[in-house]
């Protein structure tokens, strides 16, 4: 379905009467040969022997003309529709007597589809995490562990590269649980999406764990509260039976009403470990008769045990409302043993804090609240040093006192912090609110809430601060969790939040203040200092946790994963003075209780001296891995840990049909959204068009070897006729 348009020879800078010129001086110059021979042939030969002549002359000036070949073809593509079907598990709820799929299958079996093929080519796709040729329709099976709706559409708009798409069908129920995010993927595709809503938008008859809150490290003897909340339609004035048990042995139990249809309640239990070392805990819900499925009605989760409480020296620059509110926050803290002291002019109000090696170990944390380097200038200055490098831990809190400003910048402390300081410090002041980055979504210091949805809504709804220190870098190595959502240093933004490993010991720098203002002023909105004291809770519990000294560490990203998450690690490789090594190689074997090691290779990360890597979605169980590094054949270390992959499926957290977000979809890609029954009439609605499109190409004739072959042809040609004539 094409045709040449347009056939040309074109001379460099488009000098035509050059050509023209060419050809004729040519022709001139054979002319001048054979007006005359000898001896003389007849008239005929003559012409023939000037035409010859004229033709090489000809083409020997054309070469040093460089001439260019142009072809213009003119191509009218098809019209062509993908169609792509959702076969995640989700797929398989059942409805009114029928399976989402089943009804899908029931359309496409009609003859549906001919409506498409009689008027452009079909393409048709199955997709769930991934996605694959659709196959036999009646085969079709709703497996999936996940569905990754922005992944399928920039796969198929891959796999169809080059051809006139002209709309995408999607066969969905619009839970999109991996990958890239629908919408923005819509915006950018230059196709029209046309999805079709499969299943009821109402909730169906089930209960599900859909979230907990607890500690990730508790005391042996102390009291750990875990919180669940469970989400429920169909069931509403019964009631329920939550468990948290450990091996099967139950170690609490409470009754509670059922929600309300599609609501959600909170329920509270505790344990006291009377062990320490990691220990793995289940939040089990007994399935009720009629439940749509029971899988999602347990959770597990893992919490470090620890033998004692922890010790905690504050040293603050001088009474103020952020040492008054992180003070009672930490005497509130049943872990927690504090001791405090605060500055004056000249020295500290009570006593003077350990300077001794001895009695610095003694604490698990030290935090400088707003605290002048003159306080603790000298000997104090070198000891934390010490004790940070061998296993302690830092925390520095903005303020007029602290960081550049407060006189760090020369101290021995500017070289362990996260972040880099200046003695020209400035404090900027004005109203603003922190923004996570992507690694604090992440990190266990900025979670306040457990899905990560809410946890960045959590952060958006703190009161803003009120100023933050102007420091003038991010130290290598460190980790940025939030950030200031306006200030930058250069093309970076500035760090509000950072956190660092030096030697076997932590640091964080928080820049930002009064901190005090995510307590006092949420009560005043009607809320509590919940989050205020979780994100305290998180930073000590993060910065106390001790890691082994390791030269090599390989975590995987969460210790427990739903159903249909896809596992990955992260990993850290340091020589013998903890510097970190980038070009190491990471080798990881990864062991169910049954079947064959799974081999996961980690690559180079952005961070120097990490790792990442993505080993997909495993089945439910217990895992095991293994992991060595390597540098050009030596092993620099080792590291092993364990994880696991609950029966808690991500796709049945909710399992209503996104109508609203498939609108969305069909809205900024310019197509239309569909209810499954109204599906016949879709193809009428679809832009079937062919595309008209010029292609040309151009290709220099001068340099090409068929040129100087097609010379010596015809100069061979004429040296033959000269020959057998005996002409001179």
């Amino acid at each position: 379905m094409f045709g040449i348009t347009h056939l040309g020879l074109f001379l460099q800078g488009g000098r035509i009467w050059l050509g023209l010129g060419i050809f004729l001086l040519a022709a001139g110059l054979a002319y001048y040969s054979y007006r005359t021979t000898n001896p003389p042939v007849s008239s005929a030969k003559r012409h023939l022997l000037m035409g010859l002549r004229t033709l090489a002359f000809f083409l020997l000036i054309l070469a040093i003309s460089e001439p260019v070949f142009s072809l213009v073809r003119h191509l009218s593509k098809p019209p062509v529709v993908a169609l792509l079907v959702d076969t995640s598990q989700s797929m398989s709820i059942l409805e009114e007597g029928k399976r989402r799929l089943e009804r899908v299958q029931e359309l496409l079996d009609s003859g549906w589809r001919r409506k498409l093929t009689s008027r452009g080519r079909l393409f048709p796709y199955r997709f769930s995490s991934g996605i694959s040729p659709l196959g036999p329709v009646d085969s079709l099976q709703a497996t999936g562990k996940g569905t990754a709706i922005g992944d399928a559409l920039l796969g198929t708009k891959k796999e169809l590269s080059g051809e006139n798409v002209v709309g995408m069908i999607v066969f969905t129920d619009g839970e999109n649980n991996l990958g890239r995010d629908p919408l923005q993927v819509a915006k950018g595709l230059e196709v029209p999406l046309f999805p079709v809503g499969v299943g009821s938008p109402q909730p169906p008859k089930d209960l599900a764990i859909t979230g907990y809150q607890t500690n990730e490290v508790a005391y042996v003897g102390a009291k750990l509260p875990v919180k669940a909340t469970i989400r429920g339609s169909g069931f509403s004035g019964q009631k329920g039976l939550l468990y948290l048990r450990e091996r099967g042995i139950t170690l609490d139990r409470k009754e509670f009403p059922l929600p309300s249809e599609g609501g959600e309640v909170e329920v509270s239990l505790s344990f006291v470990p009377q062990k320490e070392g990691l220990h793995k805990f289940t939040i089990f819900l007994p399935p009720k008769k009629g439940e749509l499925t029971g899988e999602n009605n347990q959770r597990q989760f893992y919490v470090q045990v620890l033998k004692s409480k922890l010790k905690i020296l504050l040293i603050s620059g001088g009474p103020s409302w952020d040492f008054s509110f992180l003070r009672r926050a930490l005497e509130e803290d049943e872990n927690v043993e504090a001791k405090f002291y605060i500055g004056k002019r000249g020295g500290f109000y009570e006593g003077r804090p350990p300077a001794k090696p001895k009695e610095l170990k003694g604490y698990d944390l030290v935090i400088l609240q707003n605290c002048p380097r003159r306080l603790i200038k000298g000997e104090i200055e070198d000891l934390l040093v010490d004790y940070v490098r061998e296993g302690g831990a830092l925390l520095m809190t903005g303020g007029v006192g602290s960081f550049g400003r407060g006189g760090y910048a020369s101290s021995p402390l500017a070289k362990i912090l996260p972040v880099v300081l200046s003695p020209r410090e400035a404090v900027i002041t004005g109203s603003f609110s922190p923004l996570l980055t992507l690694k604090g979504r992440a990190h266990p210091v900025t979670g306040l809430e457990p899905d990560p949805n809410l946890n960045e809504a959590a952060w958006a709804d703190l009161p803003p601060l009120q100023a933050v220190n102007f420091v003038v870098g991010v130290a290598s190595g460190a980790q940025v969790l939030a950030i200031h959502p306006t200030l930058k240093l250069g093309r970076e933004t500035l760090p509000m939040i950072a956190v660092e490993r030096y030697g076997q010991g932590k640091l964080m720098a928080i820049t930002g203040f009064p901190l005090w203002r995510w307590d006092f002023l949420e009560w005043g909105f009607g809320k509590s200092n919940s989050y205020y004291l979780r994100f305290w809770s998180n930073a000590i519990r993060w910065l106390v946790t001790r890691e082994e000294a390791k030269l090599v560490r390989v975590t995987p990203s969460h210790k427990v994963y739903k159903a249909g998450e896809r596992v990955s690690f992260s990993g850290k490789v340091f020589d013998e003075n903890y510097q970190p090594v980038s070009n190491a190689r990471i080798s990881l074997q990864v062991r169910p209780k049954k079947g064959k090691p799974i081999p996961l290779t980690l690559a180079p990360g952005e961070e120097k001296g990490g790792y990442r890597g993505t080993l997909g979605i495993l089945p439910p169980g217990d895992y095991q891995y293994q992991a060595q590094a390597s540098l050009e054949g030596v092993t620099l270390g080792q590291d092993r840990g364990e994880f696991t992959v609950s029966q808690y499926s991500i796709e049945f957290e909710d399992t209503r049909m996104e109508r609203s977000s498939l609108l969305e979809l069909a809205q900024a890609s310019g197509g239309e959204y569909f209810d499954l029954k109204d599906a016949s009439s879709l193809p009428s609605h679809i832009p079937f068009a062919q595309k008209e499109i010029q292609v040309s190409k151009e290709t220099e004739v001068w340099d090409s070897p068929l040129l100087l072959v097609l010379i010596v042809i015809v100069l061979a040609a004429e040296w033959t006729i000269r020959k057998r004539n005996r002409m001179l």
